[in-house]
């Protein structure tokens, strides 16, 4: 069964944050290769959506890896939905990621 993939306001802004700084510090194509594994990502999650583990920093989500970043989402099996809530950069502090994420669910 796929599952439809909806991505949070605040989920789009962390993804277009990422790129605009991907871009900045290394470049276009780097930046395009970026968008390309979040897609890649997306398309996995719908048709695998547990595909990634149950978070250790707030149980409610499931993390996948996407380059240096981390997906945040939550499963909804009886709409067949997953929603996307954060896109993490692995290269920041985590001290506020389970604040972010309590925020956002």
């Amino acid at each position: 069964m796929i599952y439809e993939v909806k991505w949070s306001s605040a989920s789009l802004d962390d993804a277009k944050n990422i790129v605009a700084f991907v871009k900045s510090t290394t470049g276009t194509t780097a930046s395009k290769k970026f968008i390309n594994a979040l897609r890649d990502a997306e398309n996995n999650l719908s048709r695998f959506p547990f595909l990634g583990h149950l978070s250790d920093t707030y149980s409610p989500c499931r993390v996948l890896a996407a380059k240096h970043t981390n997906l945040y989402y939550i499963v909804n099996e009886s709409e067949h939905l997953v929603s996307i809530v954060a896109v993490w950069d692995n290269r920041q502090d985590t001290d506020n990621l389970e604040t972010t994420l309590k925020k956002r669910i």
